[in-house]
């Protein structure tokens, strides 16, 4: 209901259960405070065969998080043969530029999180939710735009293409379903009260 249009996607490379909060997601969404400031859609899960399976891949074989239609696509196999070519990008793609939203947030894991990094104009973004986020949990840090995107990313597309700024937010693999929450909570909130 707010003005902040926000997407947060989850499941992009078959992460653990951990790290997709979305009880405490859609509870945190129902705050007045939140709610007020944001409009959220939630993709629980972008990858589910992936996530099914424990794979980074889809069924396919194909990374999804390389197979959106950036300027700088290379076809492969790993990649897909043509951009949007997965069921799964393909259905993103067209809800995510159905929902116009203002910041793309996506949930990841990394072997050393908990961090974010960004694609296009994200640093403002990035900057107010590392505040909230450490105010819990001290080990977050904010890389920033790393200057460049991956071929066929999410983040070359979206971020690099279109200048829809694209928040990766990188929680370790093996931390806790509780803390991953707390950061989560404490770093919306505090993008909510940036708007």
């Amino acid at each position: 209901r707010g003005p902040l249009r926000v997407y947060i996607v989850g499941g992009v490379h078959g992460e653990p259960p951990a790290l997709r909060p979305l009880d405490d997601l859609r509870s945190l969404m129902r705050q007045s405070s939140i709610a007020s400031q944001m409009t959220v859609r939630l993709l629980e899960d972008l990858n589910p065969d992936g996530t099914a399976r424990g794979l980074f891949c889809n069924a396919n074989k194909v990374d999804i998080d390389r197979n959106f239609p950036s300027k700088d696509f290379k076809p492969t196999l790993r990649h897909g043969l043509s951009p949007l070519s997965e069921p799964e990008s393909e259905a993103f793609w067209r809800d995510v530029r159905a929902f116009r939203p203002d910041l793309v947030v996506v949930l990841q894991s990394a072997m050393a999180g908990p961090f974010l990094d960004g694609d296009g104009p994200s640093d403002a973004y990035g900057m107010q939710f590392v505040s909230g986020a450490s105010s819990v949990d001290d080990r977050w840090t904010l890389l920033g735009d790393k200057g460049y995107a991956f071929s066929g990313s999410m983040g070359s597309a979206l971020g690099t293409d279109l200048g829809i700024p694209v928040l990766n937010l990188r929680f370790r693999r093996d931390q806790d379903a509780k803390s991953v929450a707390e950061a989560l909570k404490a770093g919306l909130s505090s993008l909510a009260s940036r708007s």
